[in-house]
Formats: structure tokens, C-alpha cells, sequence
């Protein structure tokens, strides 16, 4: 049985779904917050690009924005601002223990924890990777489709799943429902 943790804790949200499906876009046009953060990989890529300029290809970069994104999201986790109360987190989902592994310690942190998955076709985000310059190599992205396919089985079809330790609440919604889900207070989205 999952414990509920007590409303008044702060939620983080961990934003799932296969590259391409439109997490940063949702989480770009997210309209600013007070207590509210957003941690995406893109800003950091952003920062980076700034830095070093655009001639370092991604794929030279892709691991250190990996490792600054989830040193980002462990400190806002065990140290958070004191008026943080919502932390909105891009992650592809797609990769089971680190799922887990970030929600558990969210949760020992006294965090309550949403996992937001957003569906998508394996042709939309073939194209959402298109459309932001950046496609994954074939072979890369097969994985990443394949793990998917297991999560969405293991979910089934309802769009509010039942609280799934170590998550008090999984939602299923599409690039075009996502916005709403997460303009949602924390109570809203689902019990």
C-alpha cells in the first residue's frame, strides 16, 4: 500500500514520455509560477551552448547535460528552496531503476510524488525530434520506444492510473492535454 503523504507536502512532478514527445515544449510554455520550478535538460544544453558555442555537437555534450540535469534535480530534492512547493521535472521515463530510484528518494525527502506520461505516437516523436534539430540515433530510440511499450502495458488504458509505489499519483495525458494536467494544483490531478 502506498502512503499518502500529507497535502501540505511539495509535490515534485516527473514529466515521462519518449524523446520527442513534447515534454520541453509543454514544459517551456508552462506559464511562470511563484513556488513553482521547472528542471529540463534543455536549459542546461541552452546554458552550455552559450558557453561553448554552437560548433560542439550534442552527442559531445549529451552526457554532461545527463549528469548536471540530475545533479540539478537532487538538490532542489534534498535541499529545495523553503518556498519551493511544486518541482516540475522533465525525464523520459523510459528507464525503469532511475525512475524509481528518483521517486523513492523524492519521497524519503518528504516530497509526494506524480509521474505525468505523455502519449505520443512513435511517428509524432519521430517528428517532434525532427522539429527540434536533434533526432536519436535509430537504434537509440528503439530502446527507448520498447521500454515504453512495457510501461504503457503495465498501466493499462485509464488516463488517472491508481497510486503505483513509489508514486502517489500517475497520469496519462497527450502534448495537447499536458499543459492542463500540469497547471493543475497538486490535488487535482487525480487520487
Amino acid at each position: 500500500m502506498t502512503e499518502r503523504r500529507p497535502d501540505t507536502s511539495p509535490e515534485v512532478v516527473f514529466v515521462g514520455g519518449v524523446p520527442g514527445a513534447g515534454k520541453s515544449t509543454v514544459l517551456r510554455r508552462l506559464p511562470a509560477t511563484p513556488g513553482t520550478t521547472v528542471l529540463d535538460p534543455e536549459q542546461v544544453t541552452a546554458a552550455l551552448r552559450a558557453r561553448l558555442g554552437p560548433a560542439v555537437p550534442y552527442r559531445w555534450l549529451r552526457p554532461v547535460v545527463h549528469a548536471v540535469q540530475y545533479l540539478r534535480v537532487l538538490g532542489h530534492l534534498l535541499a529545495p528552496r523553503p518556498d519551493l512547493r511544486r518541482l516540475l521535472v522533465h525525464d523520459t521515463a523510459t528507464r525503469p531503476w532511475l525512475r524509481h530510484l528518483e521517486a523513492q528518494l523524492a519521497r524519503r525527502c518528504g516530497w509526494r510524488t506524480t509521474l505525468v506520461l505523455i502519449e505520443t505516437s512513435r511517428a509524432e516523436a519521430l517528428a517532434g525530434q525532427r522539429a527540434r534539430g536533434r533526432v536519436l540515433d535509430p537504434r537509440r530510440f528503439d530502446g527507448h520506444w520498447e521500454r515504453w511499450l512495457r510501461l504503457r502495458a503495465q498501466l493499462g488504458a485509464d488516463p488517472v492510473v491508481p497510486p503505483q509505489p513509489p508514486w502517489d499519483r500517475v497520469v496519462l495525458t497527450t502534448r495537447v492535454g499536458a499543459p492542463d494536467v500540469l497547471r493543475s494544483q497538486p490535488t487535482a490531478l487525480g487520487a
